[in-house]
């Protein structure tokens, strides 16, 4: 008599697998649902923050600066050099020098508009910024938030809240960011909301000197 004899199927060897694709499918549903809910945040907060009044023509007696540099900030897109043209208006001039007041960025295309309105509670920076595409369509807003002081360092840091639209004008991508004041570069970034297609803030004027 012949016997067949058939491989032996535990319980442990049918559950298992089952277990771990509940869980996994249970994990990928909160994680959806989660991201829904970050993503349906957006929703709720009001966009444009700027209006144009908050950014009059600036003087006509703007100097143009093609910016070279080396080295590339941390959130800046591409590789190699680092160009941007920087438009600015002389604020005084003395012996120590001149002081710049920046008006607007070109950067990879983009132009970014600074505004000075509001600035008295933050010694005479940017109290915010937009930024253009090359059809004219509002692609970002930026808030200054506060001055940060460190302890042991001459210079402050600066602290500011980005919007991001779609090429719809619909809100996108939110976060705070840290302006370093020595180069003048974001160096971080914090307390994102959203997908983030691109970075138009890799630098933010905060001395003004030239």
């Amino acid at each position: 008599m012949r016997y067949r004899h058939f491989p032996f199927l535990s319980i442990a060897t049918v559950l298992v697998p089952l277990l771990f694709l509940s869980c996994q499918r249970a994990s990928e549903k909160k994680d959806s649902g989660s991201q829904g809910g970050r993503l349906a945040a957006l929703d709720t907060i009001r966009t444009p923050v700027w209006s144009d009044a908050d950014f009059p023509p600036p003087p006509r007696s703007l100097f143009t600066f093609e910016v070279t540099s080396n080295q590339r900030p941390v959130y800046s897109p591409g590789q190699g050099e680092f160009r941007y043209v920087a438009k600015k208006v002389v604020s005084s001039a003395g012996m120590g020098g001149s002081v710049y007041t920046t008006y607007s960025y070109i950067i990879d295309g983009f132009t970014t508009e600074f505004s000075y309105e509001h600035s008295r509670s933050f010694l005479g920076l940017p109290c915010g910024a937009r930024t253009y595409d090359g059809t004219g369509r509002l692609r970002a807003e930026a808030v200054t938030l506060r001055i940060v002081k460190e302890e042991g360092q001459p210079l402050e840091a600066v602290e500011i809240r980005e919007f991001h639209y779609d090429a719809l004008g619909s809100l996108i991508f939110t976060c705070k960011s840290r302006i370093e004041p020595g180069k003048e570069w974001k160096v971080s970034e914090y307390e994102s909301l959203g997908v983030k297609e691109r970075d138009y803030y890799p630098v933010w004027p905060i001395s003004r000197h030239h």
